[in-house]
């Protein structure tokens, strides 16, 4: 909050009255609650979005899907073919389509697709940073679990490995999504009469009212 001199000049009027600025910082919402395209890769349960924009087809054939006859259960990607292309396993099914007509379903444990960070007492994890920031956020592309490897795509190394005691979910870190600000300000003063002359679209009737 800032303000200014609020004693009367010498008409009386007021030099001003207090200036407020307000901040608002947050985390811009997802397309909707089921993740982002960055969150299908191969091995994650997906699901199919109710706001579909391509055709759906029977892997390996040029049949294409009615609605009505798509598989309404958890589906797991088999393989990432391109941005326009991914094959879904379903139980009764094995489909092709566009990857931003699935989205990503979260089971809420370790599995592929999920976001992830280095655990943050981690100071020097055992394959090295690779360039990773401690604050980085991540996804999952795959569990080795024989050697408790974690793979994970981090923004600076795509392709970076650590234990399976250095990685650790982070379901409520925003630190890596787009942000918003929002800025309000207001402004009071003595008004003892005038003329608003704004261009038009700037509220003159809005301030009048």
């Amino acid at each position: 909050q800032e303000g200014h001199d609020n004693s009367e000049d010498d008409r009386g009027s007021g030099a001003g009255a207090p200036f407020v600025v307000e901040w608002r910082r947050f985390g811009a919402p997802e397309a909707d609650e089921g993740g982002n395209v960055a969150q299908i890769v191969e091995g994650a349960t997906v699901r199919f979005r109710q706001n579909r924009a391509n055709p759906v087809y029977i892997n390996g054939t040029s049949r294409q899907l009615p609605p009505d006859e798509l598989p309404l259960d958890d589906g797991v990607v088999q393989q990432y073919q391109s941005d326009d292309g991914v094959v879904v396993k379903f139980a009764s099914i094995l489909v092709s389509c566009h990857p931003q007509d699935i989205k990503f379903f979260d089971r809420g444990d370790m599995t592929p697709g999920c976001r992830v960070r280095v655990v943050p007492s981690v100071k020097a994890p055992t394959l090295g940073w690779g360039g990773v920031e401690p604050s980085s956020v991540g996804i999952l592309l795959s569990r080795d679990q024989a050697q408790h490897l974690f793979r994970v795509r981090f923004p600076k190394n795509v392709s970076w490995t650590g234990t399976a005691n250095e990685v650790e979910r982070a379901d409520n870190d925003s630190s890596d999504m787009p942000l918003m600000l929002d800025l309000r300000v207001r402004a009071e003063y003595a008004v003892r009469g005038g003329i608003l002359a704004d261009k038009i679209g700037y509220g003159k009737t809005a301030t009048t009212i």
